[in-house]
Formats: C-alpha cells, structure tokens, sequence
C-alpha cells in the first residue's frame, strides 16, 4: 500500500510543479499568487520554482 501512496505523491508532486511552472514561467504570476491559487505556502512555491530552474529540461 505503501507504494501506491508514494506514486500518488509523486504524482500530486509532478502536477504541482507543472503547474507553478506554466505559472510563474508562462503566465508570469507572482509566488504569492500561485501560492494562494494552488492552496500551498509561498516556501513551498518558492522550494519548486529552485526546483524548476535546476531542472528545466524535464518541464520542456
């Protein structure tokens, strides 16, 4: 069960960050409001937008 639930998470992780990313990148939203439209914290957006910039390959 356990992995199941770790897939989902990933998943829900993946989904998240995509959507920061067309976001903040595309449609040039602020943290605070890609933080307040997602329903997660500004950290959290700013931890995944560090994430994105090191990653950017896998988002195009």
């Amino acid at each position: 069960m356990k992995k199941g639930i770790r897939i989902s998470n990933e998943s829900n992780l993946r989904y998240r960050r995509e959507e920061i990313f067309y976001a903040y990148f595309i449609e040039d939203m602020s943290k605070e409001m890609i933080a307040e439209e997602l329903g997660c914290s500004l950290s959290t957006v700013e931890r995944d937008i560090r994430y994105i910039k090191q990653h950017v390959d896998e988002f195009m």
